[in-house]
């Protein structure tokens, strides 16, 4: 059918370079050439606590979970 998938270049390594605190990621903005934003998924800083309610997301390092947008400067331009 012709179908080619997208090529793909890792630019950054969000977990090796920074220690990503979070369970995952939710966005990604390409400010310009040099920088991109990346924003985590807080869940809300809720989890499930096991017995069918929830708890307050605590993260590894011990703070609460929250929203956050990280700045990054690339080590290349992407452009």
């Amino acid at each position: 059918m012709g179908i080619q998938p997208a090529a793909k270049t890792l630019v950054y390594d969000v977990v090796k370079e920074m220690a990503y605190p979070h369970d995952k990621m939710e966005g990604l903005w390409v400010i310009d050439a040099n920088r991109v934003g990346i924003v985590n998924d807080d869940d809300f800083a809720i989890e499930p606590n096991g017995s069918g309610g929830v708890r307050q997301k605590v993260l590894g390092n011990g703070k609460v979970d929250a929203n956050t947008l990280y700045v990054v400067k690339l080590a290349a331009p992407l452009y």
